[in-house]
């Protein structure tokens, strides 16, 4: 019995240790992607700027933000918090404000040119119909749809200035201003989040953009809070908003979520719904603010979910956007199987291992705790699937059931 009583002390502790040690690794890789994520030095990020301006005093750069970056500089520089994968995002200030500077390159050599067509040293032998055809190409395989600007010229549309009115009177301030505002939209409607955020300005659920430089933009800023902000291990002792506070915002996603589905012509996906790429406002408005992995449905369908052959579920899903595996042919369906609302429920309002002790709606009063539990486990896992590798889709019914309860918890 010794011999027993002693062995499944071992285990015990055995288990203890391993469940510690699992954590501790656990908590030094999301410090390590959080570092790496963020890494970004002030020094270089202000030569990139100072590079801009360069390029503005040249008259090879323009945008209705540029005076305010390189002239009176009233857009100001202040860190830089972010550099992931290339894109450079800056925090600024800008008539009292803060807001956000972001490319997806820092350096504008590193997008596609429009060289072939012209000579650095001329203006550009590009016919605009043509250009005009391009950029609008473009867009639609960056949205994977055709769009429609009604009377409006995409050229003006998608550039922070008139592009006619450019080109006809600037003449005698900018060396070649065709060739300039070609290379400026050029640079601009080859950056998807860029891109998606313009086509979708009247949204309020999507920062507001206040212009570009060359093939910068500058746009509103809407952080998460520390109740978004999940990424960050460190947080995990922060002080608990209130619930009112808690069950506003998550009032404000739900209001997001229903927008994207009923919206526009098509479902907006969201394949990476981490709760730092949402923004809210000052009256906890929420916004979208990370798009580069957002996708309306048909191109999610077509390019995205259906380009692999498969042997199980998992090998069709883009990171939360869970596809589905046709196991007699081997092929993804392209089919969409679980939605942005069982994702949000899952992934931020609940508590899991990306946000360990941090949902959104964790600690409810008691007399809804019941309630809001039940509601948010058969939101997260219609169906209660056992395969973790399958998700599916949180119905409109769960929707209005979850905004019930959280209105009435606050009764």
């Amino acid at each position: 019995m010794r011999i027993i009583h002693c062995r499944r002390r071992s285990s015990l502790k055995i288990g203890i240790i391993s469940f510690v040690s699992i954590t501790i690794l656990y908590f030094m890789y999301r410090i390590h992607v959080l570092l790496d994520d963020i890494r970004c030095v002030d020094e270089e990020s202000r030569h990139l700027l100072d590079e801009l301006c360069t390029a503005y005093t040249e008259t090879t750069a323009a945008g209705n933000m540029c005076e305010h970056l390189c002239g009176n500089q009233e857009l100001k520089y202040l860190k830089c918090i972010g550099n992931r994968k290339g894109k450079n995002t800056f925090l600024m200030e800008w008539n009292d404000e803060t807001v956000i500077m972001k490319t997806w390159k820092g350096n504008r050599s590193e997008f596609q040119d429009l060289e072939p067509f012209a000579k650095t040293d001329e203006d550009i032998a590009l016919p605009l119909e043509t250009f005009r055809e391009m950029v609008k190409t473009s867009i639609n395989v960056s949205l994977g749809l055709k769009i429609n600007t009604g009377t409006e010229d995409i050229l003006t549309k998608m550039w922070s200035l008139n592009f006619h009115n450019f080109i006809k009177y600037n003449h005698d301030k900018v060396q070649s201003p065709r060739l300039t505002a070609m290379r400026d939209i050029w640079s601009l409607v080859q950056q998807q989040e860029y891109v998606m955020l313009m086509m979708l300005q009247k949204s309020k659920h999507f920062p507001e953009i206040f212009g570009t430089c060359g093939h910068y933009y500058v746009l509103e800023y809407t952080p998460p809070g520390s109740e978004l902000e999940l990424r960050n291990p460190l947080k995990l002792s922060s002080k608990l908003a209130a619930w009112e506070t808690r069950v506003k915002i998550a009032q404000g996603m739900l209001d997001l979520l229903q927008s994207f589905r009923s919206d526009f012509h098509q479902e907006l996906h969201l394949c990476d719904a981490k709760g730092e790429n949402f923004g809210l406002s000052h009256d906890l408005t929420a916004k979208a603010i990370d798009v580069d992995m957002a996708f309306f449905n048909k191109k999610l369908g077509e390019e995205l979910l259906v380009t692999r052959s498969c042997s199980q579920h998992k090998d069709c899903h883009f990171f939360d956007c869970k596809g589905w595996c046709d196991l007699k042919t081997g092929n993804c369906t392209g089919e969409r199987i679980n939605n942005n609302l069982q994702v949000m429920c899952e992934k931020i309002f609940l508590s899991n291992l990306e946000n360990l002790y941090h949902g959104l709606l964790r600690s409810p009063p008691f007399s809804v705790a019941r309630k809001i539990k039940t509601a948010l486990q058969e939101c997260a896992n219609p169906g209660n699937v056992k395969d973790p590798n399958i998700r599916f889709k949180a119905s409109v019914k769960i929707h209005r059931k979850l905004r019930k309860i959280l209105s009435s918890s606050l009764i």
